[in-house]
């Protein structure tokens, strides 16, 4: 990825011709209207059933909103990790709270991400990643080791770092900026965001990997689960399976009643954290230098991620700002938007250019002459190379927001109707990792 020093502040963006070259910037403006869209699958995933002795498939989804009237065509992405059990729709009480504040308040581009702590059956030989024919959510008391229940963290990192690049994919389509993308979490969500912001290739468990189950206790001290030495499954790459040219890379992260599996995770010149922390989250103490063991896998909250940060050179209030509260909290005004203003601080210290394609093969990836666009009075004509292969074709009028979405067939040479008042509008196609943007004048008038 390119970066290019600007001098000065990052100024309001003012809507252009052109979508190629724009200064990454947000805006303070509130009460945006939205615009959603979801259930997106950004990845399938292949289980073992171990009650029907099958293979079975799900999908993993996310919702996206985005705000409509920002002027902004290069928009901060924020990547949200929900709680244990909680949907990730953008209706659920907590992901609607990341709206009202990120995407309704400020202006950024919300994905609300579901995922899966994927684990193999205990003493199961095959590669599955279900038990008892259910899919396992993080901690729960279920017939697998607790090797599996650490591997489980670098398999959702694989998730969700797909979840990243099919988002980064989208930015022609979401007006959204690949060089500004931020993760969030809630409670688990937020083991899966500084999992994913932090951990390397070099933190994957080994195949032989065995832990001692002294180090997972329950309330009583008794051992949650006996730890065996199995061979297991090489986990692969902790950047996912999905190849569309971008990368993983986060420019903060933000943590709500959250923690850190392995504090080696943390090391110095990673991106910046904001931690909000109960007093009394029974779960994973905020005051405690020492993890959570009876969770699995243990993790570090607070004062540790604080303890290990300094360590490596963060500067508190700078890259690392800690916030704290009682049990009854206000949710706006001590965790959301002080997360908020950590991003926005972030991205004015950044400074950044924005690529609206940072990809490893231009030439495979974004082709000009693949797609082409031009109109003719009401109808937008393409021609395209990519023949039979299908399309989403999005107008967006200049306000931003979306009037027209067709999924089509490409054709060599085809037209569209669109039944839309005259004026100038910005035509969007995305077909199979090219994308192609063109400004265009439609002459239909009402």
């Amino acid at each position: 990825m390119k970066f290019s020093k600007l001098f000065g502040s990052i100024l309001l963006l003012v809507l252009t011709v052109s979508v190629k070259s724009q200064t990454c910037s947000y805006t303070l403006t509130n009460n945006y209207s939205i615009s959603k869209d979801t259930d997106l699958v950004y990845k399938t995933i292949e289980y073992f059933n171990v009650s029907t002795l099958k293979y079975d498939t799900i999908d993993l989804k996310m919702d996206i909103i985005k705000p409509v009237g920002d002027y902004n065509t290069q928009r901060p992405i924020v990547i949200y990790f929900h709680g244990m059990n909680e949907p990730y729709k953008y209706t659920q009480l907590h992901v609607k709270r990341m709206v009202d504040v990120m995407v309704k308040e400020r202006g950024f581009l919300l994905a609300s991400v579901d995922y899966k702590f994927w684990h193999y059956p205990y003493l199961e030989s095959v590669p599955a990643v279900c038990s008892n024919s259910v899919l396992l959510p993080f901690g729960f008391a279920q017939p697998y080791d607790t090797c599996e229940g650490v591997r489980s963290v670098f398999r959702v990192v694989q998730d969700a770092n797909d979840a990243i690049k099919f988002v980064k994919a989208r930015n022609y389509m979401d007006s959204s900026c690949v060089n500004l993308c931020f993760l969030a979490g809630f409670s688990a969500g937020g083991l899966v965001a500084t999992s994913t912001t932090f951990l390397s290739q070099t933190e994957k468990p080994l195949q032989t990997f065995s832990i001692s189950s002294a180090d997972y206790t329950n309330f009583f001290g008794t051992p949650l689960n006996p730890t065996v030495s199995i061979p297991r499954g090489d986990l692969g790459v902790c950047t996912g399976s999905l190849t569309n040219g971008y990368n993983t890379e986060i420019k903060g992260v933000a943590i709500f009643n959250s923690g850190i599996r392995d504090l080696s995770y943390i090391k110095t010149g990673d991106a910046p954290i904001f931690i909000y922390h109960s007093t009394n989250d029974p779960n994973i103490p905020a005051d405690s230098s020492a993890p959570a063991c009876f969770t699995e896998p243990k993790m570090y909250g607070q004062n540790a991620i604080m303890n290990r940060a300094l360590n490596q050179g963060y500067v508190l209030n700078s890259n690392l700002v800690l916030t704290n509260g009682a049990t009854s909290h206000d949710f706006y005004n001590t965790q959301i938007r002080p997360a908020a203003d950590f991003f926005s601080e972030q991205i004015t210290n950044l400074q950044c250019q924005c690529d609206t394609m940072v990809v490893s093969n231009v030439s495979e990836f974004e082709n000009k002459d693949l797609i082409n666009i031009f109109t003719f009075e009401n109808r937008i004509m393409i021609d395209s190379k990519l023949i039979h292969n299908e399309a989403v074709v999005k107008l967006y009028d200049l306000l931003g927001k979306e009037v027209f979405h067709e999924k089509i067939q490409l054709l060599p040479t085809q037209a569209i109707e669109v039944n839309v008042p005259k004026g100038i509008y910005l035509v969007h196609i995305f077909s199979n990792g090219v994308s192609k943007v063109e400004k265009v004048q439609l002459n239909l008038t009402n």
